[in-house]
């Protein structure tokens, strides 16, 4: 299981943004136009902490099965809904 801390940033919240990076947090992505306000959109920055030693946990072959797992046990659930 991936355990991660996440968090939005304003992107103009520089000492934020510098915070965060000092405490380890990776900036993991922008989100554009993310938050509105007053009616103007700002972009946001999204940082991650990996709570396993600073590393996602994730390995692609993980992640692969996990999707097929779910995706088994999905159409599972619509085979059985059809026979009803």
């Amino acid at each position: 299981m991936c355990q991660a801390v996440y968090l939005h940033v304003i992107s103009h919240n520089n000492p934020a943004f510098h915070l965060y990076q000092k405490m380890s947090f990776e900036c993991f992505r922008r989100l554009h136009g993310f938050y509105l306000i007053n009616g103007q959109h700002y972009d946001s920055f999204l940082f991650v902490f990996y709570l396993n030693g600073g590393q996602s946990p994730c390995s692609p072959l993980e992640l692969v099965t996990l999707i097929v797992t779910y995706l088994k046990n999905g159409l599972k659930l619509v085979a059985v809904r059809e026979d009803l």
